[in-house]
């Protein structure tokens, strides 16, 4: 169990998560202390050398992800910035026709958004 406990963590990274798991399949408490160990020497050889498996199906399936950017980074940053133009807007009462072009015919498309 311990073995299983470390290894889960290495590659998943959730420490606190899996050793409540594991603790919770043996019934045991007894187990705590090198389970506890085992967890947390395994989460720091992992992040040593990756992310994690979690981390690692984002950029393979190609997923939208925010990597993290310091606060010293992002503080003379204006929304115009980062955001995509031109801007749509969506109006509370809108025609679902409207949407239905935004949700299944412009999706990656500029062309879509121009006035």
């Amino acid at each position: 169990m311990v073995g299983a406990a470390a290894f889960w963590t290495g590659s998943g990274g959730m420490m606190v998560t899996i050793a409540v798991i594991i603790l919770e399949m043996t019934g045991d408490f007894s187990h705590l202390p090198p389970i506890a160990i085992a967890v947390v020497c395994s989460r720091a050889v992992g992040s040593y050398f990756d992310h994690g498996i979690y981390h690692m199906l984002i950029h393979l399936k190609n997923i939208p992800f925010l990597e993290s950017v310091s606060a010293a980074a992002t503080l003379n940053l204006t929304p115009a910035d980062v955001m995509k133009t031109p801007v749509v807007t969506l109006f509370k009462r809108a025609k679902v026709l409207f949407f239905m072009h935004l949700c299944f015919h412009c999706v990656g498309h500029d062309s879509c958004f121009s006035a």
